[in-house]
């Protein structure tokens, strides 16, 4: 079995990801990492990325909404949307159908394009991608938080500026580059 990986290295956006298979006690795991966000009175948004994943049990199915009756006022006050990534119209529209039948108490979209649902958590949330905090040390409170005026960047902003500053890309993955952004 694998690990469902909850990243909040670009928070307030948070990224699920998930192995080809996983157990009951990886999904209860997840479930107290959601909550665990949900405690700290943060808006937030997510990504979803289900490409890779089965689809839930029943039991999953039932303790994600047993997760939401329980925080059920943080959830509406402070998850501002989850973007679901599938990988094919079928999943799309399966994943759409269960939208309808069972709708989540916060906003949610189905997209087959990680960029497309990205933008469309962070316009949940009132920002554009750029305008995004960059990670912070979450395990010492908000007051940890950047300094007025940091940024993330995205990926292709991040690749425009390594080149108009002549410098080679150091790696495929997205970094932070904390600078001053006008707004």
């Amino acid at each position: 079995m694998g690990t469902i990986a909850l990243d909040e290295s670009r928070w307030p956006l948070i990224v699920l990801a998930y192995p080809r298979a996983f157990d009951d006690a990886e999904w209860m795991h997840l479930i107290d990492q959601i909550v665990a966000v949900l405690g700290r009175g943060e808006d937030f948004g997510m990504i979803n990325d289900v490409r890779a994943a089965p689809m839930p049990t029943a039991w999953q199915r039932r303790k994600i909404i047993d997760m939401y009756e329980t925080n059920l006022v943080n959830v509406k006050l402070h998850w501002k949307g989850t973007a679901i990534i599938g990988s094919s119209r079928i999943v799309h529209g399966i994943l759409t159908a269960l939208q309808w039948l069972m709708p989540p108490p916060h906003p949610a979209k189905v997209f087959r394009d990680v960029a497309e649902g990205e933008r469309w958590v962070f316009a949940q949330l009132g920002r554009d991608v750029v305008g995004a905090d960059p990670p912070r040390d979450l395990s010492h409170g908000a007051a940890n938080g950047p300094p007025v005026g940091h940024r993330l960047r995205s990926l292709e902003q991040c690749r425009a500026l390594e080149a108009s500053a002549g410098m080679a890309p150091h790696s495929t993955r997205s970094r932070t580059y904390a600078g001053r952004t006008g707004r």
